[in-house]
Parts: C-alpha cells; structure tokens; sequence
C-alpha cells in the first residue's frame, strides 16, 4: 500500500534504532508511516482508513504533502504526529484543494495530532466533533497570502467536545478565529501563540474552560468569551481567562462583512 504499517517499516532487530523515513529517523512508537511522494491525498486518507486501528499512531515523514481534498478520521483513539524535530519540518499543504472544504475533518474520541504544520486550508484548518479527549500539541496553522478575508474561517476548531487540550499551538491568519472552542466542556487551551488572526482564541457556549499562559497579538481581538443564542448549548459557565499576555490587538477586521 502507499501507506506502511510498522512491520514493513520498522526495523525488528532488539536494540536498535527503529529507523524509518529512509532510515533516517527514528520511529519508535510509530504504528504507520507515511512518507511524501506522489498523490499524497490517497497516501494519507488510505492510511486513515485502512492503516490504522484503535490505539495506533500514525507518524508522518518529514517533507510536504500537496493534498488535494479534505482528510477524514473516524477511528477512535489515533495519533498523528510529524516525525521532524519541529513543527515545520512536516507540512501539509491544502493549497491544491479544489473546494472550499475543511483541512481535516475528525468524529472518533481520543484524537491527538502534534508536532506538523498545517496551512492553506480553503475552510477551517482541523475540524473535531463531538469527541472526547481531543488533544491538539505543538501544531502550526497558516495560510501564506497573510491575514485575508479568503483564509479559512477556523484553524483549530473542536466543538461538542469535551477534556479539550489546545496547548503549544501557534495559529496565523484565520478570517475568524485562531483557536475556536464551541459548545464544549472541559477545556485546557495553554501556551499557545495567535496572532494576524480575526480572533485570536475564542471559547463560546462553553463551561469549565482554563485559558493561560497564551499570547495574543496583532489579531483584530485578542481573547473572546461568548455565550450566543440559537446554538444546542444555551450557556457558558466557569470560564477561567488568567495569565495570558493579551496586548496590540487592533488589525483591522477582515472577516466576511456581516458575521458577529
């Protein structure tokens, strides 16, 4: 398959290093790896259907993959995590994506991705759902023609969820907001950096979340608590917003004319 599965992957021998990527990184834990290459959107989504199982970790090669249509998950319990020493060195890129549909698209509890960037969504850059546990870490979100009203309107967006962790995140560009938490509960979002977005982070209809440690700047507003009307969830309690450096955050507002 155009995806591999640790025991094709990963070297067997007690002791040594479990190398993959060419054999130039080491892949312990590693359940699946994919590697950059042709048709990356068939690579990737085969791999999310079909590679992984309950519990597995998916780790992906460092490079960039040209994606060219929403990825979905629905398998409880995944990791996806860039085997680079940081955040750039894996980056998928939905600049080819030819509707305006969201970056990645997850229904499964357990769902943590870390350590990769991604940019260039038409829609909303990672989209999580009624899950529980969903952990964002480490991750990069932008779009590369800067802080434009054609940008996808979210870029990290649980909602439904609940033990929501957003933490070492940074996220530029969002034509609404950075860091969106909605209609959940539960919710640490910690250590982040937002800026050039619309909205830096967001909790809305939410109870129990803790917003520390972040620091927003240069958005059109830095930090935002909402409880709006029409949604399932009528309230937001308990919302805790405390040692963050919020300051400059006076962009011009560049959303879609007539959104709240």
């Amino acid at each position: 398959p155009s995806w591999r599965s640790r025991s094709t992957s990963i070297s067997a021998s007690t002791g040594s290093p479990t190398l993959v990527c060419g054999d130039t990184v080491d892949g312990a834990g590693c359940d699946v790896v994919v590697e950059p290459g042709d048709d990356d959107t068939t690579r990737l989504q085969e791999a999310l259907i079909d590679g992984v199982q309950t519990g597995s970790t998916l780790c992906l090669c460092p490079g960039t993959y040209q994606l060219r249509r929403e990825l979905s998950l629905t398998v409880p319990e995944v990791t996806v995590r860039g085997l680079g020493p940081t955040r750039d060195d894996v980056v998928l890129d939905f600049a080819g994506q030819t509707v305006d549909d969201d970056g990645m698209s997850v229904d499964a509890d357990g769902f943590t991705i870390e350590n990769l960037t991604i940019k260039n969504t038409p829609g909303n850059g990672i989209v999580v759902r009624g899950a529980d546990r969903p952990t964002f870490r480490n991750m990069r979100v932008s779009w590369d023609a800067g802080s434009v009203v054609t940008n996808g309107a979210y870029a990290v967006y649980p909602v439904s969820s609940t033990q929501v962790l957003v933490e070492g995140c940074e996220v530029v560009g969002a034509a609404d907001a950075g860091i969106y938490v909605g209609q959940s509960r539960s919710i640490i979002v910690r250590d982040n950096v937002v800026y050039g977005n619309v909205a830096g982070i967001e909790i809305e209809n939410s109870s129990d979340a803790d917003v520390y440690g972040n620091l927003a700047y240069d958005n059109t507003a830095g930090i935002l608590v909402f409880v709006l009307p029409r949604l399932e969830k009528k309230d937001g309690e308990r919302c805790k917003v405390h040692d963050n450096d919020v300051r400059d955050n006076n962009r011009g507002n560049f959303a879609v004319s007539g959104t709240i």
